[in-house]
């Protein structure tokens, strides 16, 4: 499950706690370390990128590459990447 990928035990006693996923897509260039510090703010569980970030440019995945370690980040490419 996607919860026991992210390391959130649950116990007969402790139903699994509600995941907090930011979702973040479409930046097309808007996307900076700006964006990371309140996407951080939001303290959510995991973030997940949904495409079309730079128009072939690495500036923005490099960006959204800062923020593991600080939570689990996955990513796909959209149809402008």
């Amino acid at each position: 499950s996607v919860l026991a990928a992210l390391g959130v035990r649950s116990t007969p006693a402790a139903p699994p706690r509600r995941l907090r996923l930011a979702v973040v897509g479409d930046c097309h260039g808007q996307y900076n370390e700006d964006d990371n510090a309140a996407l951080l703010a939001l303290v959510p569980d995991a973030a997940l990128f949904v495409g079309d970030y730079d128009n072939e440019a690495a500036d923005i995945p490099r960006t959204i590459a800062k923020l593991h370690g600080a939570l689990p980040v996955a990513s796909i490419m959209g149809n402008h990447d």
